[in-house]
């Protein structure tokens, strides 16, 4: 059985076999079986830089796997964290 190859994007965790930063060359997203991506850090700033075709790219790539590839991919969002700490209460 393969090894399950776990990357995030956005973010830093040692568990992680790959850390992708936001502001790096976006990869093939296909050789990850789990995409952990945090939006919580991606500025409008990050996003002025960065080449905007190599994004589009990258969502295209990102849904694609989301939709037809059979991977998991988590998305945490800011607004999500205080969701559920307001059911929580």
């Amino acid at each position: 059985m393969a090894q399950i190859k776990i990357w995030t994007l956005g973010t830093k965790n040692t568990d992680a076999d790959r850390e992708i930063s936001w502001d790096s060359v976006l990869p093939n997203y296909a050789d990850a079986n789990i995409l952990i991506i945090n939006l919580r850090t991606l500025s409008t700033s990050k996003l002025v830089h960065n080449n905007r075709e190599d994004h589009f790219k990258a969502q295209k790539a990102i849904l694609d796997k989301c939709m037809n590839g059979g991977k998991v991919i988590i998305i945490t969002a800011s607004y999500l964290s205080r969701t559920i700490h307001k059911q929580s209460r």
